[in-house]
């Protein structure tokens, strides 16, 4: 979180060398930098990790529990961390890309 600080404070620095495609390309970046970071604990956290525990007490409550639901919930949970590291990875190339001159 620091860096895009850093980068926003450098890009006021930098206005009076910079053209305007200059600013909008780095102002994307950092929004894209942004966006990435929580799209990244939202799918993580709350679609991989919150969610289906939630499901799965539902169907406990139900009586509908299953092996199958449990073992989905299971495989969700351990792979929350992997997903939500590998969006922020995608999202952060991607500013990359769009920052980079």
């Amino acid at each position: 979180m620091p860096f895009l600080f850093q980068a926003a404070l450098l890009i006021a620095m930098k206005s009076d060398n910079m053209n305007m495609l200059d600013k909008i390309r780095d102002w994307l970046g950092i929004a894209m930098y942004i966006i990435s970071i929580i799209a990244g604990f939202y799918v993580s956290i709350w679609l991989m990790l919150i969610e289906p525990v939630i499901y799965a007490c539902q169907c406990f409550d139900a009586g509908t529990l299953t092996a199958t639901i449990v073992r989905i919930t299971i495989i969700k949970i351990l792979l929350s961390g992997f997903v939500g590291v590998l969006i922020m990875l995608i999202g952060f190339a991607i500013a990359f890309f769009i920052s980079n001159r």
